[in-house]
């Protein structure tokens, strides 16, 4: 959605009562019980319609005294496939709660005496499936919860439930069926623990296309590991360790039978992953690659398999392939080595290979200029000398 139309929406959801309500008296058609339900609506905003779900009530407020109420809004997920009720989250600030990002609308209803509530439906509260972020995508089983709170003192609301009583008049909720289209938030967070897994895998992959595991790429995968789940909680540590070394030892066992398909992984990555994770998952790999400061013949032909089929901005892989070719300090040598690791397609002409090798020149050259001395600058300083040398036998 567009910031501005975000803007309009903001704007026009943000809503007060007049305060006061209309007395209650055994004549009147005013429920006796305040009852909820919600209304669909459509809105256009510059163009753009915006599906805004209203929640209204009807009925007699519970109230024994004269105070000043506001109505308070929050979406709990009771999907079954949950262990039990979460919160559901707002994709903007201003429909999040004080202290988290779940969904929290407030619509300030003034002063309100005893007896008084509302004899027809009233629009109390709202929210708006696009915004809304889910625990999973697909189909999820939502309540929208109306508290009547009182707005001096109203209860502490966290990740839409409230701890104590105090305060609250009122609690109505009412079931609503939302199919969501946005990765869940838990979902992600699976999602992102699979990536990581899935770049185990592939490092192995590229530690093993010579035939072996070197001592450095094997550290160079362990560290990795290690610095992932420092983020993780205490709690989650032990298992995602044992995931990450079960996931480690498989991979080796695999890619000693050859059976390590990394098209497939590449197309379960892209799947499941974000750019974040995927840039992540090929950095891990150049490092691998480099950790022995060899640029060896058959990784390279496995990275450039990796980044044909790993959609990602083309300007990050160039990037991280670059950080890590200045760390490497020799190649094995050969005519197709220098092919790979320059990056240079066997079908080109010669006319195309040396519009590339000037590109490459002038890259690396503006390069040097800015690195001081150092085992860096002279590896900056080979790929120049790796680029004439290819111009001398290749052009």
């Amino acid at each position: 959605m567009e910031v501005l139309i975000i803007i309009i929406i903001i704007a026009a959801l943000i809503s007060w009562l007049s305060g006061g309500g209309t007395n209650y008296n055994s004549d009147s058609n005013m429920p006796s019980v305040f009852e909820t339900r919600i209304k669909e609506r459509i809105e256009n905003f510059d163009g753009k319609d915006v599906k805004i779900i209203d929640i209204q009530g009807r009925g007699l407020i519970p109230l024994s005294t004269n105070q000043n109420i506001n109505f308070i809004t929050s979406i709990i997920d009771s999907t079954d496939d949950l262990d039990e009720s979460g919160p559901v989250l707002s994709s903007i600030e201003t429909f999040q709660e004080p202290t988290s990002r779940a969904w929290y609308h407030k619509i300030e209803g003034g002063s309100f005496e005893a007896l008084t509530g509302f004899p027809d439906w009233t629009s109390l509260g709202l929210f708006v499936p696009e915004l809304l972020i889910t625990a999973y995508s697909g189909r999820r089983d939502l309540e929208a919860i109306l508290r009547i709170v009182n707005s001096t003192s109203p209860p502490s609301i966290v990740q839409g439930f409230h701890n104590s009583n105090d305060g609250l008049i009122h609690l109505n909720s009412v079931k609503y069926v939302h199919n969501s289209k946005h990765v869940g938030y838990l979902e992600s967070q699976e999602n992102r623990n699979k990536a990581r897994l899935l770049a185990v895998r592939m490092a192995v992959g590229i530690a093993m296309a010579d035939g072996e595991l070197d001592d450095q790429e094997g550290i160079t995968i362990n560290k990795w590991i290690k610095k992932r789940l420092e983020y993780s909680s205490a709690s989650k540590k032990d298992e995602r360790k044992e995931e990450f070394n079960n996931t480690l030892q498989q991979a080796y066992a695999d890619a000693e039978q050859g059976s390590l398909s990394i098209e497939s992984m590449c197309q379960e990555l892209n799947e499941i992953a974000e750019e974040p994770e995927k840039a992540e998952t090929l950095e891990l790999l150049y490092s691998v690659m480099a950790a022995d400061s060899i640029a060896d013949d058959s990784e390279l032909k496995l990275l450039k398999t990796i980044s044909d089929n790993l959609d990602l901005d083309i300007s990050a892989m160039n990037d991280i392939r670059d950080r890590s070719l200045v760390k490497v300090k020799k190649g094995s040598g050969s005519g197709t080595d220098l092919k790979e690791l320059l990056e240079i397609d066997p079908s080109w002409s010669k006319e195309e290979i040396k519009k590339h090798l000037t590109k490459l020149f002038s890259k690396w050259n503006g390069r040097l200029t800015s690195i001081k001395d150092g085992d860096e600058r002279d590896n900056v300083q080979r790929m120049l000398d790796l680029i004439a040398k290819a111009r001398d036998e290749l052009t």
